[in-house]
């Protein structure tokens, strides 16, 4: 080839000694910054990392919210066991009190009222018998009124008139039956109503209050007057059979008191127990006025005190 075309030889020259040792520096350098960065890195990681008790605390807080819930329902379901052992308490005490207040009840309408209505029948018919006698004898049969009392009682007087006692009809039916015989259908019709009452207490004696153990008293005694009452009115048809008999079996006077003691009673707790029923509904239906179940409202006569001539 001919020397004008070849090219031009060029030769390299080889990098100057201080250029490459820059750059083995640099790289040492880079490295070393990575191993720095590398390590930082490896700490922060460890560092990052939770502790024995970091990493029990939310086992530790997962066991307090187990224990605080529990606790919680433990005391609800005990506060709720209280207020359904209470309500079932009220409930019992409510119809136990119910069931009392029922027994009350039947002890006023099938024993009290009507035994006391009955002895209102046969004090009046006692006092139509006095008064007759009053009437027809005064000399001998007086209406009066002993010091201390509140009424008037039938007293006999003797021939002379000063001599008296009371008037008992059992000891003086032989003087009725053979002097005053107009009487004794008025003596029958109180024998007639004592046979009622008699009947009653043999069947509902066992509603006496418990603790009314005067009347109790009262009731047996009246038993034994009547049974006595009975057998000599009926010996009234034939005087001959009663002279020469005595009796001392007397009619009971405590019993009118006893009866109404009973009644005024039986009246009140059965008033009571109204109201707090009426109490009862106006506290679970407040505005809803309680469904009356009185038919009629009125004044009660004032209970009679004794009867009039006490022909007993």
């Amino acid at each position: 080839m001919p020397a004008s075309l070849q090219a031009p030889a060029t030769t390299l020259a080889p990098p100057p000694a201080a250029t490459g040792a820059a750059s083995e520096q640099d790289l040492a350098n880079l490295q070393a910054d990575l191993r720095a960065s590398e390590e930082r890195l490896r700490q922060a990681i460890a560092d990052s990392k939770p502790s024995g008790w970091e990493k029990l605390w939310p086992a530790i807080l997962g066991l307090i919210g187990v224990l605080v819930g529990g606790a919680i329902n433990v005391w609800v379901q005990r506060r709720q066991r209280a207020a359904s052992e209470q309500a079932h308490r009220a409930t019992t005490a409510f119809e136990a009190q119910t069931k009392i207040i029922d027994y009350r009840s039947r002890q006023a309408h099938e024993l009290y009222h009507p035994l006391w209505l009955m002895l209102q029948r046969s004090s009046g018919v006692r006092d139509q018998l006095c008064d007759h006698l009053t009437k027809k004898d005064p000399a001998r049969f007086r209406l009066e009124r002993e010091p201390g009392d509140e009424r008037d009682h039938l007293f006999v007087y003797g021939p002379n008139g000063e001599t008296r006692v009371r008037f008992r009809l059992i000891e003086a039916m032989h003087e009725l039956a053979t002097q005053h015989s107009e009487i004794l259908p008025l003596v029958n019709e109180i024998v007639a109503i004592g046979e009622k009452m008699s009947a009653l207490i043999h069947d509902k004696g066992g509603l006496v209050v418990s603790s009314h153990t005067a009347l109790a008293d009262v009731l047996g005694r009246y038993l034994a007057h009547f049974s006595i009452l009975r057998e000599v009115a009926a010996k009234a048809s034939d005087p001959s059979k009663l002279q020469g008999i005595t009796y001392n079996v007397l009619y009971p006077v405590g019993m009118d008191r006893e009866l109404r003691n009973g009644i005024t009673f039986l009246q009140d707790t059965l008033e009571k127990w109204s109201a707090f029923s009426t109490e009862l509904w106006d506290q679970a239906m407040p505005g809803d006025p309680m469904p009356s179940v009185t038919i009629l409202e009125s004044t009660p006569a004032p209970l009679i005190s004794a009867p009039v001539g006490t022909a007993r």
